[in-house]
């Protein structure tokens, strides 16, 4: 007798289906799970898959969006501790790794996620090897670097979140300051998403009029307006965040979806995400940070040359040298 399936649906000749926009999230903790459900609601997917060692939560995780797909158009969530789930993926987004502690910057946290990478990525590697890799992971730039080591991908596919979401935590504080829309306020953050980042106020623009032409002291110490608190609370606000709250999550994953979006839709639109900048502004060593790259199907497919007054270089390079005096001694 014939199943309600059966009598419901006609058989055709069946096809094997390959996905064509196929995302995996690598780690359902409180990023990867805001990664995914901001992924999902802007579509991005046709196919989402979870990953992550913690089976049980993985399971509850996958099977409560699941039970919100009515409100979606990803017809297919999967999850699994074998990373043969990821297979096919045309962007992998890593968000696994060690919790960053209260007091701890985001270098501190690096010989615990090198280990951890060492661990992902191989496998990855293995059951997607034409994916780009979105590593949002910390210490984020020196991670992608080992990822980038690790993978054998191109650096274009291997692309850090790096300073996009400090670019707008950037933006949004400058239109507060001014009572305007972040979207109309331009400025970018670039280097180490972390401490050393370098804020490019000589190119903070409202409707193209440079603030520093309205006020040439922007930034500096001798500005008596002290927009230069508006970087330290950049800096300071996702430490802030974690004392708050115990960890950061919504920014980064409209942030990690953001850039997703950029790259599965192929929109080539320009995000300071972290790639390898050996050969630029006198750096010597392979070295991610935070520059304009222009975004697309294939990952990072030009860098926009920006010139950098003497202070922003000066500051560009010690971000540089932070880094490199923590990498230099990386084993793996």
């Amino acid at each position: 007798m014939a199943t309600v399936k059966e009598q419901l649906l006609e058989n055709l000749v069946a096809e094997d289906k390959v996905s064509q926009s196929k995302i995996t999230i690598v780690g359902s903790g409180s990023v990867g799970m805001a990664c995914a459900i901001c992924i999902l609601m802007k579509d991005l997917a046709d196919e989402l898959a979870l990953v992550d060692v913690s089976v049980d939560k993985l399971k509850g995780e996958m099977m409560d969006l699941q039970h919100g797909s009515l409100f979606f158009n990803t017809p297919k969530i999967v999850s699994g501790k074998d990373y043969k789930v990821s297979e096919n993926s045309k962007l992998v987004i890593v968000t696994a790794g060690a919790k960053q502690n209260k007091g701890e910057n985001r270098l501190d946290m690096v010989h615990r996620n090198v280990a951890i990478m060492k661990s992902i990525i191989p496998p990855i590697v293995r059951y997607s090897p034409d994916c780009k890799m979105l590593i949002v992971s910390n210490p984020v730039d020196i991670l992608t670097y080992v990822v980038w080591k690790i993978s054998g991908l191109p650096h274009t596919r291997v692309i850090g979140s790096g300073c996009n979401l400090d670019s707008a935590r950037f933006r949004y504080l400058i239109g507060e300051k001014l009572g305007v829309h972040s979207t109309s306020c331009h400025g970018w953050i670039i280097g180490e998403h972390g401490d050393s980042s370098v804020p490019l106020w000589s190119g903070v623009n409202i409707a193209g009029v440079p603030l520093k032409s309205l006020h040439p002291d922007l930034g500096t110490d001798s500005d008596k307006e002290q927009w230069k608190n508006i970087h330290k609370e950049v800096v300071e606000s996702g430490y802030e965040i974690m004392r708050l709250k115990g960890y950061t999550s919504w920014a980064i994953a409209l942030s990690v979806t953001d850039l997703a979006g950029s790259i599965l839709k192929n929109l080539r639109r320009v995000h300071p995400v972290s790639t390898n900048v050996k050969g630029m502004y006198g750096i010597k060593e392979d070295i991610f940070l935070s520059i304009p790259c222009v975004l697309e199907r294939n990952g990072i497919s030009d860098i926009v040359k920006v010139n950098l007054n003497s202070q922003e270089e000066a500051l560009f390079k010690k971000s540089a040298n932070i880094l490199w005096n923590v990498q230099k001694d990386l084993v793996f």
